[in-house]
């Protein structure tokens, strides 16, 4: 297998259905205990403890289940999955914050540059998954300008799913 696919398979495999679940468990408010505001004036009501907790170990569950599949190691793909879970939440707070400071509401974009704001809201995860993922495996740039842009289209596909399936409330 390439180099280029393995990152691509534990880029993607894992985060995907991370994602998908996590918005599951906010539409169904599962695990409501957890709904607490990180910080409502910072980042909005939207940016809780719920997802800082479960994007991360749901996550490294599915790489997990994705290093067992690969033969390969597993404390790895786990401390892996984690990390860049960590990273996908993380990366979204100073664009909630920049929304906030503009009086845009949760999930809404800025009147004059939505479009502008739907490729923030898009890029600021991605980002931070390939910064996370950079430092953790051996990445070399190019690879990493692939993948942003195979990530991004895939995550406008995903958001405009979830959407139409009423799972998300915008893309």
């Amino acid at each position: 297998m390439s180099k280029l696919l393995t990152h691509i398979l534990i880029l993607f495999i894992p985060l995907t259905p991370t994602l998908i679940l996590h918005m599951l468990v906010v539409k169904k408010n599962w695990f409501s205990s957890w709904c607490i505001p990180i910080a409502t004036h910072t980042f909005g009501k939207n940016k809780t403890w719920r997802g800082v907790l479960f994007v991360p170990l749901a996550n490294g569950f599915f790489c997990l289940l994705l290093g067992i599949f690969l033969q390969r190691n597993l404390l790895y793909f786990l401390g892996v999955g984690i990390a860049l879970g960590l990273a996908y939440i993380v990366a979204e707070l100073p664009n909630s914050y920049m929304k906030r400071s503009l009086n845009i509401p949760p999930g809404g974009r800025h009147p004059k540059y939505p479009f502008l704001f739907l490729l923030i809201d898009k890029a600021d995860s991605i980002t931070g998954v390939l910064l996370m993922y950079y430092f953790l495996a051996d990445i070399t740039l190019s690879e990493s300008m692939y993948i942003f842009i195979l990530a991004m289209g895939l995550h406008l596909a995903v958001s405009t799913l979830l959407f139409k399936l009423k799972i998300k409330s915008s893309i």
